[in-house]
């Protein structure tokens, strides 16, 4: 952790030294954004069905953050994602008694996230950088709910609830204002509850 945090500082401190700012990054900005969200790493949930046939609904999740410019080229911020992934899981056979069971269900999985995060803003990355454009990247410490339930009759299929308390995840983004006020977003994070978000910026 004090690792990770000094390679914020001293990237920071590096990106401070010439060119200007864009003009989302100025002293006192204050950026809110929300956005959709999917990941990448739900496939975690399909391991223990692996002999099956289990396959996720397409359901996307959804995230808020705020973020405040401390000085030109670093602010700091906070946030949280809800994903309420449905896992169908087909052919599924279980013994009961001197039976065997098949049957298909469905395996719901809430997580709740929220995170804290440092980012630094780059200075211009190419020739006549636009002013409207904001390129960040830095890394968050998030922190994860679990809640599974599934509606199959295994009764060793119980649901579960689980918390994370803390994942260092790498962040990247860009946000595109062609107003003054509101803009896009697009934006990266590994590992963690999302892998990537689209969204407006306000």
């Amino acid at each position: 952790m004090r690792i990770y945090f000094r390679i914020i500082v001293c990237l920071s401190f590096f990106l401070f030294g010439k060119g200007r700012a864009f003009a989302q990054n100025e002293f006192g900005q204050k950026t809110i954004t929300g956005g959709i969200t999917h990941s990448l790493f739900r496939g975690i949930h399909k391991i223990k069905y692996r002999d099956f046939d289990p396959y996720f609904k397409w359901t996307p999740g959804f995230q808020l953050h705020a973020d405040f410019a401390l000085v030109r080229r670093l602010s700091v911020g906070f946030g949280g994602t809800f994903h309420h992934h449905q896992l169908r899981v087909d052919d599924y056979s279980f013994e009961a008694g001197t039976s065997l069971i098949t049957e298909n269900f469905t395996e719901t999985i809430d997580v709740f996230a929220g995170y804290g995060r440092v980012l630094i803003h780059m200075k211009e990355i190419y020739e006549n950088s636009l002013d409207e454009v904001d390129v960040y990247c830095g890394g968050q410490v998030m922190f994860l709910s679990y809640r599974t339930h599934n509606t199959s009759s295994d009764p060793s299929l119980n649901g579960e609830s689980f918390d994370i308390r803390e994942i260092l995840a790498m962040v990247g983004g860009t946000r595109y204002f062609p107003t003054d006020f509101i803009g896009v977003h697009a934006e990266f994070a590994i590992p963690g509850a999302y892998t990537f978000s689209i969204g407006a910026s306000f």
